[in-house]
């Protein structure tokens, strides 16, 4: 009988390079130091900068961490889902059950908005002045809590804008409906002068 061979090919991701090792390692003893004194704006700000020289578990993590405790849970479980995908380098089980948990955590704590927007017009859609995208009739956003501007615009000038207060977790329904295009009327007098009453509009005479 010949034997069965089954062959397993397996694709290791890449792990990001490491540009700036010594600045990495730098800033991240800077961030430690930082966050045990609670200075957790500055420790973000130097994860963030070790991540950038060079990308790795210890420092993602800690970054989420950090976004978490600030408010940022959004932030935080994007993090996280890059890790559990070891975009960063392959887990440990100790530590892909450290990132659960705290992916778990977060996930909870954002905001849900449904956006809906009931037209077929060219759109774009912009949160707290930033441009997102251009919509489809239906968007889920996950907002971090706190107060956003949420706005739509039409390509000839029209818009929309609403603010809402988000609490963690909170899930809420916004309906955006870009106001008519302006609209032209042409009065043609037949003989002498002609009284003209639009409700809401000042009288005139033609």
């Amino acid at each position: 009988m010949t034997p069965f061979i089954l062959l397993l090919c397996v694709t290791l991701a890449a792990i990001p390079p490491c540009t700036d090792p010594e600045a990495a390692r730098s800033a991240f003893a800077a961030a430690l130091q930082q966050a045990a004194q609670r200075e957790l704006a500055k420790a973000r700000a130097l994860y963030i900068r070790a991540h950038a020289v060079c990308p790795r578990i210890a420092t993602a993590f800690n970054l989420a961490s950090t976004h978490q405790l600030l408010g940022k849970p959004v932030g935080a479980h994007d993090l996280l889902e890059a890790l559990l995908d070891q975009d960063f380098g392959p887990l440990s089980e100790r530590q892909r059950q450290a990132v659960q948990a705290l992916r778990q955590s977060t996930s909870s704590e954002r905001a849900q908005v449904d956006l809906h927007v009931p037209t077929q017009e060219p759109h774009v859609f912009l949160l707290d002045d930033q441009v997102r995208s251009s919509t489809s009739a239906r968007s889920r956003l996950w907002l971090n809590p706190g107060s956003h501007r949420l706005r739509i615009e039409s390509p000839d000038g029209r818009s929309q804008q609403t603010s809402v207060q988000l609490s963690a977790g909170q899930r809420t329904v916004v309906e955006h409906v870009l106001p008519p295009r302006p609209g032209t009327l042409r009065v043609v007098a037949s003989a002498g002068a002609q009284a003209l009453e639009i409700v809401g509009v000042t009288k005139g005479t033609g």
